[in-house]
């Protein structure tokens, strides 16, 4: 029978659990990017960057700021909305300038990033809380213990938030018995693996387009505010 350490190793190097460590590690390399650039145009918002707008220009940017500082959990005083929302003035403008480059400069830009490069029954194989506040994990749960006849299952959890889907690998061991006549082994069980981790590949795959959409759309919003022609 197998070890514990060669039953691992078969599981890592099935498709899907290839794909699930692949998409994690292109994840990675592309949220670190978009994040980098992000971290560069928040620190180039100043006080400057609004002065050639409209007071109507400068409103509508004004909101959409503050919808984004609340997309990336920046506690803001809600009452500056409200006022935007009914009217806007010199003397508004002014004050709500103040207040946004201040609120931009409370953004910390941190990865937060855990990452397992091996398969293990139960461990982490990814975590992270994003720039949105949003925490996730890819986790497995289970054990690894090879017995003729027997099975194990591990599970894979995809956990965002309070939400939660779940895959499953199941292990089974082969068995035989002798026949009496003739001597030879003969197989009543197979040696077999299942892995059923689609709606996790899945789920995680559209998390990672849509985190990194909404920070790329952040970015190209924010240059056309610093780079405006």
């Amino acid at each position: 029978m197998p070890n514990r350490e060669e039953l691992l190793q078969e599981i890592f190097e099935q498709d899907d659990i290839q794909m699930l460590y692949s998409n994690v590690d292109e994840f990675i390399s592309n949220y670190e990017g978009v994040l980098e650039e992000l971290e560069g145009y928040i620190e180039e918002i100043s006080e400057d960057i609004f002065a050639e707008y409209t007071i109507e220009e400068f409103r509508r940017i004004a909101l959409r700021l503050y919808d984004m500082l609340n997309i990336l959990g920046i506690t803001q005083d809600q009452s500056k909305v409200e006022i935007i929302e009914r009217a806007m003035s010199e003397e508004i403008r002014d004050i709500i300038i103040e207040d946004l480059v201040n609120l931009f400069s409370k953004i910390m830009i941190d990865t937060n990033i855990v990452k397992s490069s091996s398969f293990d029954e139960d461990s982490i194989v990814f975590g992270y809380e994003n720039v949105f506040k949003q925490r996730v994990e890819v986790r497995t749960s289970g054990n690894i213990f090879a017995e003729r006849g027997s099975s194990n299952d591990i599970n894979i959890y995809l956990i965002i938030d309070e939400e939660q889907v779940q895959g499953i690998i199941t292990k089974q061991y082969g068995n035989y018995e002798i026949n009496d006549e003739q001597g030879y082994a003969m197989p009543i069980v197979s040696d077999d693996l299942d892995i059923n981790i689609k709606c996790v590949l899945d789920n995680l795959y559209n998390h990672f387009e849509e985190t990194l959409s909404e920070i790329e759309r952040f970015n190209e919003y924010l240059s056309s505010l610093i780079f405006k022609d």
